[in-house]
Parts: structure tokens; C-alpha cells; sequence
């Protein structure tokens, strides 16, 4: 391919065409080579905010659009109000509002932005429009709503999914709002990094998997593990650290759930209760009984009654396993 013209650079010698391409190499790209579209995520704000009536509230939000190898830049301005499309006229449907900048000379009608929604069928226990987005669109978020909805704030009728797809400058950690979300992006080129917001750390794509970034090996095998197996000498360790909110039940039982599960074993943890004006001081213990997924632990008073019942009691976690 030949080389583009640059820019700025020769007066008038840089086209449209062009210069999309040329911003789209400052933009994370798969593995395609091909730029990431998604939102440039610089607020942890909702997006999308139901009504008393039959539209959205669409907050201010910086994005980008992928269209034939360039990019365009795109920006909600400020709170826009998008009318929801005609109601299903039964059971329940799954709508996905998405944006775009229409290109006239690319077929489209106008070259004005544009929020469109993209229907999926009704039904009890509806599923997601199987169709594609029309050409340059990148999804804002989701709406599945029930027939005889009058208002977008009304939660019996309407669930609001807010965006999953974020983007970035190239050589930046690309942020997701839960593992799973990152864990669909398989297409990612190989080293790229993503954050996850609530687990410390970046993750890093092997070309394979994602993986944590801080990345230590077992000298020496323990002999015991607080659950699972004993792993070998040289073993990847994996690290999960954070802070929580632990509820505990009616006989002072409660639990953290990992971020991701630990594949074969959990060798070591630590938890310390950090400072609550609702909670007096109190006594930690882990369970004899763990799993893969979730650090298991009963809390107690100082005067060694189960703390029962207790909504959100602060906790940090140091979790070790492989």
C-alpha cells in the first residue's frame, strides 16, 4: 500500500479518506490491525437514565467509530433525550441504541450524527437483535422493555444495561466495567492491556487468555494450601487484592467472591477489617470450608458472639493461589 499523505502537511493534500486513517494510528487496534471502536471512557457516571415517559436520558460522552480502516471522532455534548422505537405489543423485547456520523459520500443519507435503535424480537425471555449495526455504528447500550411500558424509569417494566465497549490511545490499558466484558474481547492484538474497575491491577492478552500482570512463581511448595491442590515448585502464582463489603447471615457467615476463579487451588489469604463508625471492633476467622471462587470467612465480636445479620462490614483482601 502506498504511502499516505501527511498531515498537517502540504495544503489541501491530505483527503477525508486519509485522515481518518492517519488518526486511527493513535487508536488501540486489534489483531486484525484494524482500530478499536468504543467509548473514551472518562466518567463513571450511567450513560443512559430512564424517564417518566418513552424516552432516554443519553449523558455526555466522548467515542469513536470504525468505518472502511478510519475512525471518526464523535462527541455527545451534553444529556440528548432519544425516543424509544414502538413498544413490543407482547412479552418483552431487547432494543440496543447505538451512534454513528452518517458520510454521504459513503451512502448514507445525511451527514449529520445519529442515535438509532436496532430491535431484537419479542418474547418471554427475549434475546438480542441477531442483526448487525448499520455500517460505522458502535453500541451505546441496551433496553429490554415490556409490553404496556409508559415510562423508562419504571424498573418493573425496563432494564437499562449501560455500554460495555471502551476504547483508548494506542499503548494505554483499555478500561472494562466487569471481567466478563473483558474476557469477550478475544480479538485483542497480543500485550494488550485492560483494567477492570473494582480489581487492582492490569491484565495483559497472551494471545490466548488474559492474564494479571504482576506475575510471580512459586521457589518452594508449600506444605499445605488453604484450599485445592499443592502446586509445584515454579508454578505462576496468581494475586487478588482489593477492597469489599462482606454480609454475613444469620450465624455470622459471609463470603468475597474473587474477581476470577482460581484454576487449580488457593494457597494463602490475608483479610483485615478496615475502620466503620457502624461496627465495633470485631474478630475475623476463615472457614475450614473454601473454594475456587469465593474466600469464605465468619465474623465475630470481641466478646465472641457471630456478628449475624450485618450488611456491608469494610474488609481489604490479599488472596494468593494458582
Amino acid at each position: 500500500m502506498p504511502q499516505l499523505d501527511g498531515f498537517p502537511g502540504v495544503s489541501g493534500a491530505t483527503d477525508f479518506a486519509e485522515l481518518r486513517k492517519l488518526l486511527g494510528g493513535l487508536i488501540v487496534r486489534n489483531a486484525s490491525g484494524a482500530p478499536r471502536a468504543g467509548i473514551l471512557r472518562d466518567s463513571t457516571t450511567p450513560l443512559i437514565t430512564g424517564r417518566p415517559d418513552l424516552k432516554v436520558d443519553v449523558a455526555r460522552f466522548p467515542f469513536l467509530t470504525v468505518r472502511n480502516g478510519g475512525i471518526v471522532l464523535g462527541m455527545n455534548e451534553g444529556t440528548t433525550q432519544v425516543d424509544l422505537p414502538a413498544l413490543p405489543t407482547s412479552n418483552k423485547r431487547i432494543d440496543v441504541l447505538w451512534t454513528r456520523q452518517n458520510i454521504s459520500e459513503l451512502g448514507d443519507p445525511t451527514d449529520l450524527p445519529q442515535f438509532g435503535w436496532l430491535s431484537g424480537d419479542a418474547a418471554a425471555i427475549p434475546l438480542p437483535p441477531t442483526a448487525p449495526l448499520p455500517a460505522g455504528a458502535l453500541e451505546v447500550g441496551r433496553l429490554q422493555v415490556s409490553v404496556g411500558t409508559t415510562a423508562t424509569n419504571d424498573a418493573s417494566k425496563v432494564t437499562i444495561s449501560q455500554p460495555k465497549q471502551f476504547t483508548g490511545l494506542a499503548g494505554t490499558s483499555i478500561p472494562f466495567v466487569a471481567l466478563t466484558d473483558l474476557k469477550d474481547w478475544t480479538s485483542a492484538s497480543r500485550d494488550q492491556l485492560a483494567r477492570v474497575e473494582g480489581v487492582p491491577g492490569d491484565w495483559r492478552w497472551d494471545g490466548a487468555a488474559w492474564v494479571p500482570v504482576t506475575e510471580r512463581t512459586l521457589d518452594a511448595v508449600p506444605p499445605r494450601v488453604l484450599f485445592g491442590d499443592v502446586p509445584p515448585a515454579g508454578t505462576r502464582l496468581i494475586r487478588y487484592a482489593g477492597q469489599g463489603g462482606i454480609n454475613t447471615n444469620a450465624n455470622g457467615f459471609g463470603g468475597w467472591t474473587y474477581p476470577a476463579r482460581f484454576p487449580n487451588g488457593v494457597i494463602s489469604a490475608s483479610v483485615v477489617r478496615r475502620e466503620s463508625a457502624n461496627f465495633g471492633p470485631t474478630l475475623v476467622q476463615l472457614n475450614t470450608v473454601q473454594s475456587l471462587d469465593t474466600l469464605n470467612l465468619r465474623l465475630y465480636s470481641t466478646a465472641g458472639a457471630p456478628v449475624a445479620n450485618a450488611s456491608g462490614v469494610p474488609f481489604s483482601f490479599d488472596v494468593t493461589g494458582w
